[in-house]
């Protein structure tokens, strides 16, 4: 199995955009106030949260997807948002990097949640190399 810590450190090197404060629609809701809404919702999630966010969220109309290192999880958030307390409406899928990843797509088979070890590396590397970064405190 592909070591994620080792992704979270190389995905460090390369580092995001410091702060993502946008609100897309008008609404009062940013990604980062959406993002702090979600982490203060998730039970057992650690004090210090670090998000790194796909580019193109800044203009948004889509589904993107967001690394959590420290719970190893690939979130897919739809936005923008209308209201930030619709966050369980708004995260369309979560892949624990520990158990929905697999190293080939022949181990994926037929299945709609699995992932591959590229797909999911390639999509550490980009929010991380070209997105922006997000720091919540629960």
């Amino acid at each position: 199995m592909l070591n994620f810590f080792v992704a979270y450190i190389l995905a460090l090197s390369f580092p995001a955009t410091a702060k993502l404060s946008f609100d897309a629609n008008g609404s009062g809701c940013s990604f980062d106030r959406f993002m702090t809404t979600f982490v203060r919702s998730e039970k057992g999630s650690p004090k210090i949260n670090t998000f790194l966010v796909a580019e193109g969220i800044e203009h948004p109309d889509g589904e993107y997807w967001v690394y959590w290192p420290q719970k190893s999880e690939l979130i897919l958030v739809e936005w923008p948002v209308k209201d930030c307390r619709s966050v369980g409406v708004l995260i369309r899928r979560r892949l624990d990097l520990k158990k929905d990843i697999v190293k080939s797509s022949s181990e994926v088979g037929t299945s709609t949640y699995l992932q591959t070890e590229d797909w999911a590396m390639k999509a550490i590397f980009d929010a991380s190399r070209k997105g922006y970064q997000i720091s919540v405190l629960k």
